[in-house]
């Protein structure tokens, strides 16, 4: 498993003990270009979140960061996280 992998699913595993609705995105035949690891609903306002997941050293790719952007020019949530206490920071 790699190390991305195993954050990912270490967050997958706390947003369910927070009782936080999530999906997975699945990318590779048919995927869009771009699209996050997995999309969440925050609690705090019911709005849905687009969860990009990386090691420490990952960066996003140019159609990641194009998604992001068109994500955002609706004003939809867009979150980068490399590591499980930022998420938790920014569920806080």
């Amino acid at each position: 498993m790699t190390p991305e992998t195993s954050l990912k699913r270490t967050i997958k595993d706390y947003l369910n003990i927070m009782h936080i609705d999530w999906f997975y995105n699945l990318q590779g035949l048919g995927g869009y270009p771009g699209l996050t690891d997995l999309c969440f609903f925050d609690k705090r306002d019911d709005k849905l979140v687009f969860l990009e997941v990386k090691t420490p050293k990952g960066h996003l790719s140019e159609k990641q960061i194009a998604f992001k952007e068109m994500v955002e020019k609706y004003s939809v949530k867009w979150l980068m996280v490399k590591s499980l206490e930022e998420l938790i920071s920014y569920l806080k």
